[in-house]
């Protein structure tokens, strides 16, 4: 590994026989416009305060060859802000008659036989023939087919120069603008400081970048995993071709195919991190306990697979989510009662349900078994969202499903794991109770009334209810009764008792946008024969409102505390019916477990997936642990197995945790 890294000069980077070029695997330039006023803020300030020497930042690089051509690995985005500080510089020179300097720009850092800087290719034309190409082509800047982040860039650039004149002029300066810039420039040059780290191999400028940009500095899990993977393709064709033509080829033709799957990925609407954390639990059957790009790595690592083995097993992950996106099921659509299912599973408040189904699409399970999976699945996390059972014994039992799909394991199996957590902790009586109490105000609200209206539509009718602000709760019987017609029917009491039940609550939806009023913002406290209008689209340019469950309540003649009681158990009975929950469901509550029991059970067994997840999220609390009491912890989840009481206390002991008892108690009790 042959690495140099030396200081230089800007004047050193910009001004001599050295060229740059971005590579197509780089992500597009994406500063922003707080981004490029920081910049020009830290060099004005370093400029007006005459400091010798000021460092701008780091450049690693891969030398192409010969010395002269490099290819950027890190520092891309100042340099290409760099550049077109330069071109602005150019033309604001050539403005004021100062055609020397803005001919030395040019000729000298922009383009010395050829462009100092070529940017990625797909924006590289427009980049050189809008900014770099001549003296005084900006002009035209805002009218041409230029990436919006470089029009902004140019843009921010020329105000701040502008604001700069302003300035000078109130503070009666000695120098102008003209000058100032002109100052600037050889500052710019001649004073500014880069460290320039060169390497001859995309491997090791890599293994450089992970290292400066892991300390310190939360990259995100697919910058690194697209570096090491884009490393380990060098070091793949290396091993397999010694010549340097024939490995460079292969190097670019594998390179072209790896970026080709990751642009196709990165197409998909939704972060690829959280697309890297899908695929990972849906292939290992386990969540994440560290750093998932060095979980990743492992991975990749323990199982001997190549670059490309991992992103076509990726790839089928991606496509697995693409599809329950669209509600196809390896090219054939779901039934109508899947879809519905599945537009409620992502409104559910947390994604663990995904990677099951991810799991299950790469296992090859059928369009018929994959239905039945994909309605108990919403079953159990409509259920256990409702009831409040939302975190770690949810997390543990659909990890539990991934590895027993992976392990072949039929549907029935998956969804009668999932049922015996639903019996085993009172969820049926949970959800009954909560759904017979404050339902406005509860998280789960919605999803609620969303799971009723679609009972309510025929399978054939498959429309996503948006979960946005577009699309609220409305009460029918107002939060606040100012109108006789209510105070007439309600005592204060009952309004009380009433107001938030789920017989007093509706969706409703309208436009939120400026200058126009929601159905709900026109409902509000309206006597019930108004909202009935307002329900029934009267008194809306766009008619009836969309959802069927308040054209029903259109139907009363009436709300009254009777109607309130009798449309909750209806809603209530309808919403049991979908679940299908039955009665030995709602007897099927656990024995209650005293302290007694606990000490002469049998299965006295304290690890699971659920306590694992406890015992790492107290460690992640260490401030607040004795040393001793994290040695234990650590002792603990370094085994992958269970242990009895006696041989928790018996670690306890052996780790000299003596009088943190109380502590290691209160965690693990």
């Amino acid at each position: 590994m042959n690495i140099t890294a030396k200081p230089c000069r800007m004047r050193d980077v910009i001004a001599t026989d050295s060229y740059y070029s971005i590579p197509d695997y780089q992500r597009p330039y994406e500063w922003t416009a707080e981004n490029v006023e920081d910049f020009w803020t830290d060099l004005t300030k370093a400029f007006e305060r005459k400091e010798d020497g000021y460092f701008l930042d780091k450049l690693i690089l891969v030398n192409r060859g010969d010395g002269k051509d490099f290819e950027v690995v890190d520092g891309r985005q100042r340099l290409t802000t760099t550049m077109i500080l330069l071109a602005v510089l150019r033309d604001f020179f050539f403005e004021h008659d100062l055609l020397e300097r803005a001919e030395e720009i040019q000729n000298t850092c922009i383009k010395r036989g050829k462009y100092r800087l070529q940017v990625r290719p797909e924006e590289r034309a427009s980049f050189e023939d809008r900014i770099l190409k001549s003296v005084g082509i900006l002009k035209d800047v805002a009218k041409s087919n230029l990436p919006e982040t470089f029009k902004m860039a140019v843009t921010v650039l020329n105000q701040f120069i502008e604001e700069k004149s302003e300035e000078l002029k109130s503070k009666n300066a000695e120098i102008d603008i003209v000058i100032y810039l002109d100052e600037f420039y050889h500052f710019l040059l001649d004073e500014v400081t880069l460290i320039v780290m060169t390497t001859d191999s995309v491997s090791s400028a890599y293994t450089i970048f992970e290292a400066i940009n892991t300390r310190g500095k939360d990259l995100e899990t697919k910058d690194l995993l697209k570096n090491l993977l884009i490393r380990r393709i060098e070091e793949e064709v290396t091993h397999h071709n010694t010549e340097y033509p024939t490995a460079q080829k292969s190097f670019d033709d594998e390179k072209r195919r790896f970026l080709d799957t990751w642009l196709e990925i990165e197409k998909v609407k939704v972060p690829t991190d959280e697309l890297l954390r899908h695929h990972r639990i849906a292939v290992v059957g386990d969540r994440s306990r560290k750093d998932l790009f060095r979980e990743i790595s492992e991975d990749i690592k323990n199982a001997n697979a190549t670059t490309e083995a991992f992103m076509d097993d990726w790839k089928r992950s991606v496509d697995a989510f693409v599809e329950l996106k669209a509600g196809t099921w390896h090219g054939e659509p779901l039934n109508g009662s899947a879809q519905k299912a599945l537009l409620l599973l992502w409104n559910i408040g947390h994604g663990y349900w995904i990677p099951v189904l991810i799991a299950a699409w790469r296992d090859g399970i059928d369009r018929d078994q994959s239905q039945t999976l994909i309605e108990g699945l919403e079953r159990f996390c409509g259920l256990s969202f409702v009831a409040g059972h939302t975190s770690r014994g949810v997390l543990s039992t659909l990890l539990a499903s991934i590895r027993d799909i992976n392990d072949k394991q039929p549907v029935e199996n998956v969804l009668a794991r999932i049922e015996a957590f639903l019996r085993k902790n009172r969820v049926f009586r949970d959800a009954t109770e909560n759904l017979r109490d404050d339902v406005y105000h509860a998280s789960w609200g919605k999803y609620a009334l969303a799971k009723y209206e679609y009972t309510l539509l025929d399978d054939s009718i498959i429309r996503e209810i948006p979960f946005s602000r577009t699309v609220q709760l409305e009460h029918i019987l107002p939060q606040t009764m100012t109108d006789p017609s209510w105070t007439a029917l309600f005592t204060d009491a009952e309004h009380d008792d009433l107001v938030n039940t789920l017989g007093n609550v509706t969706l409703l939806a309208g436009s939120m946008s400026e200058g126009r009023k929601s159905k709900n913002q026109s409902a509000s406290n309206k006597p019930f024969a108004d909202k009935v209008k307002i329900y029934r689209g009267e008194t809306n340019k766009d008619g009836l409102t969309a959802f069927r469950m308040t054209q029903e309540v259109a139907d009363y003649e009436s709300w009254t505390p009777s109607v309130i009681r009798e449309r909750t158990e209806i809603i209530l009975s309808t919403l049991i019916g979908a679940w299908n929950v039955t009665a030995e469901d709602m007897d099927s509550l656990p024995e209650i477990v005293t302290s007694d029991s606990v000490k002469s059970a049998d299965a006295d067994i304290l690890t699971s997936d659920d306590i694992r997840f406890r015992l790492e999220e107290t460690l992640q609390r260490e401030s607040d642990l004795t040393p001793r009491f994290v040695v234990f912890l650590k002792a603990l989840l370094s085994e992958d197995r269970s242990f009895t009481q006696e041989e928790l206390r018996a670690n306890l002991y052996d780790n000299g945790i003596g009088n943190d008892l109380g502590q290691a108690g209160r965690y693990l009790s």
